[in-house]
């Protein structure tokens, strides 16, 4: 998948679209890790990356939904964000 390039897009708009899609600026590192947090829309597991600083995207990929959050580990930022208050699996 090659990186959203949208004509009248402002660089914010373009790093928004790269970020839902997983590619900025043609780097591949993006290896999101199992939260144990189950989403409080569908119910599947969250899956959150550590982006320095305190701050974690989490992501349901069944709901196909993101979110940047701060907190200060992944399990807090899943709750914080898009988590329900169950587990993941229970």
């Amino acid at each position: 998948m090659k990186p959203v390039r949208m004509k009248g897009a402002t660089v914010f708009d373009q790093c928004c679209h790269n970020v839902f899609s997983g590619h900025i600026d043609g780097l591949y590192r993006y290896a999101p890790r199992r939260s144990g947090v189950a989403c409080g829309r569908c119910g599947q597991e969250l899956w959150t990356y550590y982006c320095e600083e305190r701050l974690f995207l989490v992501e349901c990929p069944q709901c196909r939904v993101k979110a940047l959050v701060e907190a200060r580990n992944p399990k807090e930022a899943a709750y914080m964000s898009l988590g329900g208050v169950k587990e993941a699996g229970r």
